[in-house]
């Protein structure tokens, strides 16, 4: 009977310190996360002041600027230096007659003018010579010209035959204008074998 109560007394001592040694246990580990929050807590408080404060910075330095005439230096944008220099790489063009082929060219020549006092009217004569690649006159085409009279609001259009490679432009002219320009709008309107790339440009002729 002895022997039976103290085997129940050591169980129970032995039960006893077992519930300690848990509670220790459990107690360690709830004091080890309260320090690693408290460690973030802290280390976030101090970010959010560190970002507030450069917030806050900023903002006194932009209202300065805008409140301070004329702003400071280091308000201003800093100035492009007017002798630096920018290297733009060369691009070459080269025209492609089409299919690769040669073209021929076309150019104005020496104006006859058959001229009047205003206000009578007056004419002239235009040739518009053309020629192959090989620098000779081109047999046979036609071109289409305009010609835009001093004080009229609508264009003309000439339409000559070409022979011996030139092709004469002649155009009677109102006696109250005293100039008019003669002008290729595109290449195709000069209809030639080889074709014509580049048209000359307008020539004024004068009363």
């Amino acid at each position: 009977m002895l022997a039976k109560r103290i085997g129940t007394l050591v169980r129970s001592n032995t039960s006893t310190a077992e519930q300690r040694s848990r509670t220790s246990q459990s107690g360690a580990t709830l004091v080890e996360y309260a320090l690693v929050l408290s460690l973030f807590v802290v280390g976030s408080i101090g970010a959010i002041q560190f970002i507030n404060d450069r917030a806050r910075e900023d903002t006194l330095s932009q209202v300065d600027c805008v409140a301070t005439r004329p702003p400071r230096a280091s308000c201003q944008v800093p100035a492009v230096d007017p002798t630096a220099t920018f290297t733009i790489p060369s691009i070459t063009t080269t025209t492609v007659p089409p299919g690769g082929g040669p073209q021929s060219a076309a150019s104005w020549g020496t104006p006859t003018v058959n001229s009047s006092p205003a206000p009578n009217p007056w004419s002239f004569i235009i040739p518009l010579n053309i020629s192959d690649p090989e620098g000779l006159p081109v047999g046979s085409g036609s071109a289409r010209v305009r010609v835009d009279v001093e004080g009229v609001p609508t264009a003309f259009y000439e339409t000559c035959t070409v022979s011996g490679g030139v092709c004469q432009i002649s155009f009677d002219v109102p006696g109250t204008s005293n100039r008019a320009t003669v002008s290729i709008e595109r290449p195709e309107d000069i209809v030639v074998s080889p074709p014509v790339l580049t048209t000359p440009g307008p020539y004024t002729v004068n009363r």
